[in-house]
């Protein structure tokens, strides 16, 4: 004779199943988004206002790289199949660069490349968010030479870019995902050489600021050159303009450059002769507003790898420090004002001193609330990285007690840190090769320094608002399960039905608010 399950046994049960559901760690041990067999390589991160997010990566488990993606909830729990779901079955035995961004509608729309007709083709997809592939759309056939696309939102419309052979490409999709210029742009070098984009920034009205690495011969300077681009196809600023005025750029360095949020691009980069840290301000005009090295002290520094965030006016640039040779390496930022002068002094503010052991790597930098915050690697030996990462103030001062803070604890081989900002924290990724092969890892930083979740979020369960998520919230959830319209509590992933999920989020969060 079967048993019936007691209240007690039921509750276990679903207390079991829920522990099943990611939910962001509160130490820096991590939330695993895919541990298959292969690797997985090249994490991105975007993140939405609420605090849920989507994750991309290349996967490897079935012989060839392929994208695949997992949406999480603001709480850290995964909204779709375990290790994620497939969004484009490709052929590749290695990966290049691609891009990821969000539509207005809190859609994903990722831009990579792929075989079309056996050729390298680029191809964008939108994924909603229950992970359905909306629409996917081919912007080159792959008749030629494309690569490294990337992708911005402008005013509600999406432009894609591409590397081409000796030049680049650019095209831009409606929400639905078609083309709105019959014949994709060429964008080429009016000096006959090479012109290669390396980033999208969105404008004004529409249009799209696209940056360039531009050289005439293959041992030749490298440089930054802008062009700003109209909505109907059209050059503005009567052309390219010249971003660098000196040095060159390393080769096969494509830096990613932000919005100053009115329309203009501020860059960031790191010339060849001498090794140093430069910045830039272009506005919405095509006027050059500064070009300025980043810091100019200290005896025998060299500095590179720039990763900056915009706090209001002022453009912060986090950098590698090296000395001793390049032996030594540590981690420096520095605030530059509108018109491009050093708030923090000649050498900028340093956030952890070149020394041999650590050696440290600057990935992404981010702002909230006034507040930028550095991630980096920082490893003993070689394969032992850790996460870490350090906020400032516009002052310089830092504004968690114990800086840098650890965000993954876990020594291992580690790459390709990714961030992304939404409800008051950061939502971090990166690849992790701690089982083996590269799997991806991810974890939540909030403004205050803590790690998991938040203080919003932490409460998302106290559906009578009396700050314990209990029996009470649970016996009330329940009471409305099914199909909830109008202003309801106990939907909490606001889906517009009280279920399973609502039911497993309420439980994850058990206890004190």
């Amino acid at each position: 004779m079967m048993g019936h399950m007691t209240h007690f046994s039921f509750f276990t049960a679903l207390l079991v199943n829920a522990s099943l559901f990611g939910q962001w760690p509160s130490d820096a041990t991590n939330l695993e988004i895919c541990g298959m067999n292969g690797e997985q390589a090249q994490s991105r991160v975007v993140a939405l206002e609420d605090g849920s997010s989507y994750i991309s990566w290349f996967d490897n488990r079935s012989g060839g790289y392929d994208l695949y993606m997992q949406r999480l909830d603001a709480s850290g729990q995964a909204q779709w199949d375990e290790n994620g779901v497939l969004i484009a079955d490709r052929s590749y035995s290695w990966t290049m660069d691609y891009d990821i961004t969000l539509d207005d509608g809190g859609n994903a729309i990722v831009a990579y490349r792929d075989l079309i007709g056996g050729s390298d083709g680029i191809v964008v997809s939108s994924v909603s968010e229950s992970g359905t592939v909306n629409w996917s759309t081919v912007v080159d056939q792959g008749s030629s030479f494309a690569a490294t696309p990337q992708v911005c939102n402008s005013g509600g419309t999406i432009f894609v870019s591409w590397i081409g052979d000796g030049s680049s490409g650019l095209q831009k999709l409606d929400s639905n995902g078609v083309a709105q210029w019959k014949t994709s742009l060429t964008l080429t070098d009016p000096d006959g050489g090479f012109y290669s984009v390396t980033e999208l920034t969105p404008s004004t009205d529409g249009s799209v600021i696209v940056s360039f690495v531009q050289y005439l011969f293959f041992s030749g300077a490298k440089q930054i050159r802008a062009q700003k681009i109209n909505s109907d196809g059209s050059s503005d600023w009567g052309g390219q303009v010249s971003v660098m005025n000196s040095n060159s750029l390393q080769f096969g360095n494509y830096p990613e450059f932000i919005s100053d949020g009115n329309g203009g691009v501020l860059y960031a980069w790191y010339g060849t002769n001498p090794l140093q840290v430069y910045a830039a301000h272009v506005t919405v005009d095509g006027s050059l507003e500064y070009e300025v090295q980043v810091a100019s002290g200290g005896l025998g520094v060299e500095r590179a790898n720039p990763r900056s965030t915009r706090d209001g006016e002022s453009h912060v640039v986090f950098f590698n420090t090296l000395t001793n040779n390049q032996d030594y390496s540590g981690v420096s930022a520095q605030r530059l004002s509108s018109d491009g002068s050093q708030l923090w002094g000649t050498t900028g503010k340093t956030i952890q001193a070149p020394s041999s052991s650590p050696q440290r790597l600057v990935d992404a930098a981010a702002t909230i609330d006034g507040h930028s915050t550095v991630f980096f690697l920082s490893a003993t030996s070689f394969g032992q990285d850790l996460v870490m990462a350090s906020s400032l103030d516009a002052k310089g001062q830092f504004v968690w007690d114990s800086s840098p803070i650890e965000v993954s604890s876990v020594p291992s081989e580690k790459d390709d840190v990714s961030v992304g900002v939404g409800a008051n924290g950061y939502i971090v990724s990166w690849d992790d090769a701690r089982n083996g092969n590269a799997d991806i890892y991810a974890q939540r930083l909030n403004s205050d320094g803590t790690l998991g979740e938040g203080a919003d979020e932490q409460c998302t369960g106290d559906v009578n608002g009396d700050g314990v998520v209990n029996v009470t919230d649970l016996l009330e959830l329940i009471s409305v399960w099914g199909d909830c319209s109008g202003e309801c509590n106990a939907d909490l992933n606001g889906d517009g039905v009280v279920n399973v999920t609502d039911l497993l989020a309420l439980i994850s969060v058990w206890g004190d608010c």
